[in-house]
C-alpha cells in the first residue's frame, strides 16, 4: 500500500499479539498510536489530530456496538473501520450500519485491506471537506438573509422618508383637533361656564382625535420596525384593505381613485405582512407615480386579489404610460426612470417575494398602463 501522505492511526486492540499484526501490516509512514481500552482511547482523541480509528469493539470496557458508539460521539469526524475476527463479522456489518467506513478480517489484513484503509482515510477526508463547505454554505446563506432583512428595513425607511409630508400632514389632523378641543375646555373652564352635556361632547371628540393619531403612529410603527422575520397565516384582502388606508393621505392628494377587486370569502396566504405590505406600499406608489400626467378623472388604480390553485394572486394596475424599462432590468437594483430615487423598490420586491417561494411579474398588455402581479403561497 503507497499512502500519497504521512497517515496517523489510532489502533483500539487491546490484544497484543493481534495489535503487533496490524503494526507490521501498515506501511512504515503509518503513525501509529495504540490504546487497549476505551478510555484510553478517549483520552487519545481529546488530544492527537488522527486521520483513522481502526476498533476492536470488544474491549475490557467496553463491547459491541456500544465501543463503536461511544468512539463516534468523541470523534464523530473520523472515519472507523472495524477490526474483527470471523466469527464476528455480523456485528461488524451491524456496525457499518451504524456509519462505520469498513470492516477488516483480522487474519486477512493483505494488500487489498491496506488499500481498504486508504480509501477511507480519503472517503473521511472528502466527508470532512464536504461538511466543512456546507457549513460555509450555510453560514453565508444566514449572512445573505441577514443582508435581504437589512435591506427590506433600508427600503421602509426609504419610503418612509419619500412619505414624510403626507405622514407629518396626517397626523398633524388629530393634533389640531386635539389643540382645538383643549382649547374650547379651558375657555369653559376660564368662563366658569360648566356645560356637562358640551364638556362631554368635546372630551369624546378629544379622545377620538387622540385615538386617531395614535392609530397612525402604530400603523409608522408597524411598517419601518425591524424584526426577526416570522411567516404567518393572514388574509391578503385585510393586509390590501389596510395598506390602502396607509397610503390614503398620498392618494387624496394625488387626486387619486383606487378601487379594489376581490373574489369572495377570505384569501389566506403564508408570509410575513409588514414585508408584503412593503411590496403592496411600493407598487401602488410607482402606479400613483405613472399617472401624474393624466386628467385628474382617469387617475385609477385597481387592486385585484384571487386565489389560482394553491397560490394567492394579487394584481396592481394602473393607467399610466406603461413600463418604460425592459421588464427584466425594471427588478433589478438602481434602476429607474424617475428624477429622484434610488431605484430599489421593486428589486427589494422581487427579493421579499423570493424568500416567501413566490414571484413578482409584469403583465403585457395592448392597453394604456401596467399590471404587475405577485404570488404568494396559499395556506
Amino acid at each position: 500500500m503507497n499512502f500519497e501522505d504521512n497517515i496517523s492511526i489510532l489502533l483500539i486492540e487491546d490484544d497484543d499479539i493481534d495489535a503487533e499484526c496490524v503494526r507490521r501490516s501498515l506501511p512504515k509512514c503509518t503513525a501509529l498510536h495504540r490504546a487497549s481500552t476505551l478510555q484510553s482511547a478517549l483520552a487519545v482523541l481529546s488530544d492527537m489530530p488522527l486521520d483513522l480509528i481502526l476498533l476492536d469493539p470488544g474491549l475490557p470496557d467496553s463491547s459491541g456496538v456500544d465501543s463503536f458508539l461511544r468512539i463516534r460521539e468523541s470523534s464523530p469526524e473520523l472515519p472507523i473501520v472495524v477490526l474483527t475476527g470471523f466469527q464476528d463479522k455480523e456485528l461488524a456489518v451491524q456496525i457499518i450500519r451504524l456509519g462505520a467506513q469498513d470492516y477488516l478480517l483480522k487474519d486477512q489484513l493483505d494488500e487489498r485491506a491496506m488499500q481498504a484503509l486508504r480509501f477511507a482515510v480519503e472517503r473521511g477526508r472528502l466527508l470532512r471537506k464536504l461538511e466543512d463547505e456546507q457549513a460555509q454554505r450555510e453560514q453565508l446563506a444566514s449572512k445573505l438573509r441577514e443582508q435581504e432583512q437589512s435591506l427590506a428595513h433600508l427600503g421602509r425607511v426609504a419610503l418612509m422618508g419619500e412619505l414624510v409630508a403626507e405622514i407629518t400632514h396626517e397626523v398633524s389632523q388629530p393634533l389640531n383637533v386635539i389643540s382645538a378641543l383643549v382649547g374650547a375646555l379651558e375657555v369653559s373652564h376660564q368662563q366658569s361656564v360648566v356645560d356637562t352635556a358640551q364638556n362631554a361632547i368635546l372630551i369624546k371628540n378629544l379622545s377620538d382625535a387622540n385615538l386617531h393619531a395614535g392609530a397612525i403612529l402604530q400603523r409608522l410603527r408597524e411598517f419601518i420596525r425591524d424584526k426577526t422575520t416570522t411567516f404567518d397565516t393572514f388574509d391578503i384582502k385585510e393586509l390590501i384593505i389596510s395598506t390602502i388606508d396607509f397610503v390614503d393621505s398620498e392618494r387624496r392628494r394625488r387626486k387619486i381613485t383606487i378601487k379594489h377587486d376581490f373574489t369572495n370569502g377570505r384569501l389566506f396566504a403564508l408570509g410575513n405582512t409588514t414585508q408584503i405590505q412593503q411590496v403592496i406600499v411600493n407598487l401602488l406608489r410607482n402606479a400613483f407615480d405613472a399617472m401624474m400626467n393624466l386628467p385628474e378623472s382617469n387617475r385609477l388604480v385597481t387592486v385585484r386579489a384571487y386565489q389560482q390553485d394553491s397560490t394567492v394572486c394579487v394584481e396592481v394596475i394602473d393607467q399610466g404610460s406603461g413600463l418604460e424599462l425592459e421588464t427584466a432590468a425594471a427588478f433589478s437594483a438602481f434602476k429607474t426612470t424617475k428624477s429622484e430615487g434610488l431605484g430599489m423598490g421593486l428589486a427589494i420586491c422581487s427579493r421579499i417575494l423570493h424568500n416567501h417561494h413566490g414571484r413578482i411579474t409584469h403583465l403585457p398588455s395592448d392597453r394604456p398602463g401596467s399590471t404587475f402581479r405577485f404570488e404568494l403561497p396559499s395556506s
